[in-house]
């Protein structure tokens, strides 16, 4: 089954086109939600009482129930973009920041920045904000300047959000379950889930759900990179004398073990007792002139020797996976250069 939390987060953070505008309409909508069942405690006649005096101001005064209804509408519509305009310019002009701009972030659909049609809202980057300033407080490690820490924690966030656009675009999904394992791995290695519940809550001061969120943003990179970034599975046998590497090439390019041969000739001491085997890895991890020679391979198939600084490879291909021809990190940093950014948050 397909994990409801990522939905949920691409929900909450992204959409198709018009997604934007939509999710604006319903944080408005919700909110006069809430201010209807707010009024709803209080009684009617001291409601409509209140908004006849607001009429009166404007020199109106409605004559019958759905005059008042549509005023009421009106002076409610009227007061929330009030406020919407004048906690945008505080907050993307004047940089303010104290209760009263928290308190409006919640309210008001604040983005703090776009990437494509997609949008992370202000309310979410001050909670990342919070996360750190609390753990900062309660741990007494310093913080970075307030200018570097808001564009560092930007920069993750809209990372995570090109991560979880990709990830859909890539039809990577985690499921529920995978959600569980690492949430009760980390509850194992932390001495129980009262300890675990504890620093989140004292430490960070973040919930168990939205830990999840972060748990779910950590495996899919993790997917993206284990399942499509371009990864070979390799061993190698290294020999520093050139006519020596040349007479092991000639007994494994015949059908020799090749496994026992490494264990026999090779030099590298960290792979030798392996059978050479060096294990998956992506680009950017071996040097070039090793890394070149072991990508343009065909699964089984022998190189001949390669030069490096470290003396002479055999290299032998046991498996090749993803289709993305780049580390993770530079493909991160393609992907990030073609999508559209625009950022808000000071």
């Amino acid at each position: 089954m397909d994990n409801n939390l990522q939905d949920e987060m691409q929900q909450s953070g992204a959409g198709a086109d018009g997604s934007i505008f939509r999710k604006i309409l319903n944080k408005i909508i919700n909110f006069f939600l809430v201010i209807w069942q707010k009024i709803r405690q209080f009684k009617l006649s001291y409601v409509k009482n209140f908004f006849i005096a607001i009429g009166r101001f404007y020199g109106h005064k409605p004559k019958n129930s759905k005059e008042f209804g549509q005023a009421a509408l009106k002076y409610l519509l009227t007061l929330y973009l009030i406020g919407l305009i004048f906690f945008a310019v505080v907050l993307y002009k004047y940089e303010w920041e104290n209760r009263y701009t928290k308190i409006a972030v919640r309210v008001f659909p604040l983005p703090a920045a776009f990437i494509g049609n997609h949008v992370i809202w202000e309310s979410n980057f001050q909670k990342q904000i919070g996360y750190l300033r609390n753990y900062s407080e309660k741990t007494s490690q310093p913080l970075d300047d307030k200018k570097t820490l808001y564009r560092r924690v930007l920069d993750q966030m809209i990372d995570s959000e090109i991560i979880q656009m990709q990830a859909s675009r890539m039809n990577v999904k985690v499921t529920d379950k995978e959600i569980a394992d690492n949430w009760q791995k980390i509850i194992d290695e932390s001495g129980g889930k009262d300890q675990v519940d504890k620093v989140l809550s004292e430490l960070y001061g973040i919930s168990e759900p939205e830990f999840k969120q972060l748990i779910l943003s950590q495996l899919l990179a993790s997917k993206i990179q284990s399942d499509k970034i371009m990864q070979v599975n390799a061993a190698h046998i290294l020999i520093k004398d050139e006519n020596r590497a040349k007479e092991i090439l000639d007994r494994a390019k015949k059908g020799e073990d090749f496994g026992a041969l490494a264990k026999e000739f090779s030099e590298d001491a960290g792979s030798r007792d392996k059978g050479g085997s060096l294990g998956w890895f992506s680009t950017g991890t071996m040097v070039p002139e090793f890394e070149k020679a072991a990508f343009a391979l065909e699964k089984s198939q022998i190189s001949d020797l390669v030069k490096t600084e470290f003396g002479f490879h055999i290299i032998k291909l046991e498996d090749k996976k993803g289709d993305i021809p780049k580390g993770f990190n530079d493909w991160l940093s393609e992907v990030r250069k073609k999508t559209f950014v625009w950022r808000l948050a000071r």
